[in-house]
């Protein structure tokens, strides 16, 4: 942009003013507006009416690689399974063998309605909502003549008692859930949906007053998000002090008559005035003028490592507050052992905690309704077995450990990488059925082979007794 151009930018964002004073003009005010007015826009289009906490999950990179982290290792990484206990241990294995039997069906129906459901989505968006809003549900929805299981839907929640989905207690007992969803036609008029307890799966995070409300996680961490939302917001400003230096130009219209008494009368003929003025003007061309034109350059000293170390700050405080390892969001640990701590801290803490509340509500309000179901059960009838959600785990050391100790075997002469590649690939806990069925394959063959040259030696020698 010429300088000029600058100069004539400034006059629409610049008041009116009188005759016979000097004019102040900001040559880079269009750029500040420009980039308020860019930013602006993007805010509503993306962020219009969300809560704090989910406008600073999307707005904020270090927030949402850390909530997604936790989310993705607390129910995507390893996934789940399924399993059915006994009422009493079992006395033989005989008895427990009779009783996988018996009710394998209901792990295949439990199974089918995850899959049908796609449970490790719901658990994952679960896991999310619970860190930003405190509480997160799903309607149940069902084919309405067989009752089959169709789906889950997401259902809107917030942290407010108006909007979203809130539950209804009386005398400390949860009689229904009602959504409350703005209507299209009428201005700031909400419609209700209510559904029964069986009809939503609902999870709460910390209900510690026990009205199903839950507390975000990240509630502690709404004005350090601020903070960096406005430094984020001012960068480009910021940036262009660093090599563009502030120029402040005055002219003098002492001598200047306006025909008109109105303030915006005033200021279109100082517009034109300063056209005629500046006609021409570029930065870096020479200037001649019998009018007084004053300018003065302002290098503003920006201190740019101190915001860097405050971004860093920042950053390891919303890490921190979520106990994530520093490598999961790339942020490099200074040696391995502590790369190591801070992942068994995070796994054992912080991800364990998710699961085992998680694990909880599915077994409570999602496989006991599939087992009474799958049983043809009364509500109040008692539950001959229980179907339970386990949750997958990998110790990296243990299986570290496994692998050392068969290549420890096979150095010490024991040779079961060479005799016995089943037995080294088992303790190294790498043996799956793809493997299984490998040296399945590979033991015809070599039984094959054995046969075949077992049959020519019997031939041969029978020629030569002959």
């Amino acid at each position: 942009m010429s300088l000029l151009q600058k100069i004539k930018s400034t006059l629409t964002s610049t008041p009116a003013v009188q005759s016979g004073t000097d004019y102040p003009l900001a040559l880079d005010t269009m750029y500040t507006d420009n980039a308020k007015k860019l930013m602006s826009k993007y805010e509503k289009t993306h962020f219009k009416n969300l809560p704090l906490e989910e406008h600073f999950f999307r707005s904020d990179a270090m927030l949402k690689r850390c909530v997604v982290a936790l989310a993705s290792y607390a129910t995507l990484t390893n996934g789940f399974d399924t399993v059915v206990e006994p009422p009493l241990p079992f006395s033989s294995e005989e008895e427990q063998k009779l009783f996988e039997t018996r009710y394998a069906p209901l792990k295949a129906y439990c199974d089918s309605a995850n899959k049908t459901v796609n449970m490790e989505d719901v658990t994952y968006s679960a896991c999310i909502k619970l860190t930003l809003m405190g509480k997160a549900g799903y309607e149940i929805v069902r084919e309405e003549k067989t009752q089959k299981l169709v789906r889950l839907i997401k259902l809107p929640v917030y942290n407010s008692t108006v909007d979203g989905l809130q539950p209804e207690i009386k005398s400390g007992v949860l009689k229904e859930f009602v959504l409350r969803v703005k209507t299209k036609n009428g201005v700031n008029q909400t419609e209700e949906l209510r559904f029964k307890p069986s009809k939503v799966l609902y999870f709460v995070n910390n209900d510690v007053d026990g009205d199903l409300q839950g507390i975000s996680d990240v509630q502690e961490l709404i004005g350090t998000c601020i903070i960096r939302a406005a430094l984020e917001r001012e960068s480009p400003q910021i940036l262009k002090r660093v090599h563009d230096p502030y120029v402040i130009s005055s002219v003098d219209t002492s001598n200047t008559t306006f025909s008109s008494t109105d303030p915006k009368g005033q200021k279109d003929e100082l517009q034109r005035y300063l056209d005629e003025l500046l006609d021409g003007i570029e930065s870096g061309n020479d200037v001649v003028t019998n009018n007084k034109v004053t300018s003065q350059v302002m290098q503003l000293k920006i201190d740019l490592q101190g915001l860097i170390a405050y971004d860093d700050k920042s950053e390891d405080k919303i890490i921190a507050h979520f106990g994530i390892p520093r490598f999961l969001v790339n942020r490099p640990n200074v040696n391995r052992a502590t790369a190591d701590t801070e992942f068994k801290a995070f796994v054992s803490g912080t991800v364990a905690a998710k699961q085992r509340y998680i694990k909880r509500v599915l077994e409570r309000d999602w496989y006991d309704m599939l087992t009474r179901e799958f049983l043809q059960l009364n509500v109040d009838d008692p539950l001959p077995v229980r179907v339970k959600h386990v949750w997958r785990q990998s110790d990296v050391g243990e299986y570290k450990e496994k692998v050392d100790a068969a290549v420890a075997l096979f150095g010490d002469g024991a040779g079961i990488l060479g005799s016995s590649p089943e037995l080294a690939l088992q303790l190294s806990g790498l043996y799956n059925d793809k493997v299984a069925e490998h040296f399945a394959k590979q033991k015809e063959l070599l039984t094959r082979i054995t046969n075949n040259n077992n049959n020519s030696s019997s031939v041969v020698n029978d020629s030569k007794a002959r």
